[in-house]
């Protein structure tokens, strides 16, 4: 996903992917989300290098379905990643539009045997502030927690992720820089986030409602300017087959 556009205010919501900050824009994050200990893993005994966030966010895809308010794109591994990643899989990613929203879903399709390790996640990146004349401190951020598990924040020591608190009690969470002096604020079983501005010129708000294990966020300075990016990851999860195809579905929604 490169543009969202909202087409009668003409305001463009995602971060333009300027090289000289960070050149790419909503990149997928498959099979991993985030880093492994000296970038590598171990699985029966052999051991493969993999950097961060995996290999996906690099390929091209193929379209796959196009519909008025669809389209489906895939990607077929086709041994070209069993040096890095020890399965066959097909990959699908789904764009639909409603009304007022954007609603995007991953589909990770086991083509073998045997059990089959990996993350997949998101990592969107918007503008902060939205409008011109608006100032970071503008925005706040409201994090719904899901009804189902207690959320957990998390740190990040060395680049590795760390348990930090339980149980978090979520108040409205002010844009600031300073926030983010450790990296990304990362916390688990967040269902939805909103970014909303306050400033007198106009109300505005993106919402992103998904059904994730961990949410990250963190700022990266352009000029005067911020761009927000979150990461959106549905964890660790596997695929187990034996001598049939399986998948697995998770989306996300955008709603400016």
């Amino acid at each position: 996903m490169r543009e969202v556009l909202h087409k009668e205010s003409g305001r463009q919501y995602m971060w333009s992917g300027d090289p000289a900050y960070w050149g790419r824009v909503s990149p997928v994050l498959f099979p991993i989300v985030g880093r492994l200990k000296d970038d590598q893993y171990k699985i029966d005994d052999q051991t493969y290098q993999l950097s961060q966030h995996g290999f996906l966010r690099d390929v091209d895809f193929e379209l796959f379905e196009e519909a008025k308010d669809q389209v489906v794109f895939q990607y077929q591994s086709n041994g070209r990643h069993t040096s890095q990643y020890p399965y066959e899989f097909t990959a699908r990613i789904s764009y639909a539009l409603s009304e007022n929203g954007l609603t995007i879903s991953w589909e990770i399709v086991h083509e073998g045997d045997g059990t089959m390790y990996f993350s997949i996640g998101g990592h969107p990146a918007f503008h902060v502030p939205l409008v011109e004349g608006e100032q970071t401190d503008d925005y706040s951020l409201t994090l719904i927690p899901s009804t189902e598990h207690d959320p957990v924040q998390y740190e990040l020591h060395d680049s590795l992720v760390r348990e930090k608190e339980k149980g978090v009690e979520f108040e409205p969470i002010q844009l600031r820089p300073e926030l983010f002096q450790n990296d990304a604020m990362i916390f688990s079983h967040i269902d939805q986030v909103s970014l909303t501005s306050q400033a007198v010129t106009a109300l505005r708000s993106i919402s992103v409602v998904f059904r994730s294990l961990v949410f990250g966020l963190h700022m990266i300075k352009k000029r005067e300017q911020w761009l927000l990016l979150f990461v959106l990851s549905l964890g660790m999860g596997s695929l187990i087959w034996k001598g049939q195809t399986g998948s697995i579905r998770r989306n996300s929604a955008f709603k400016p």
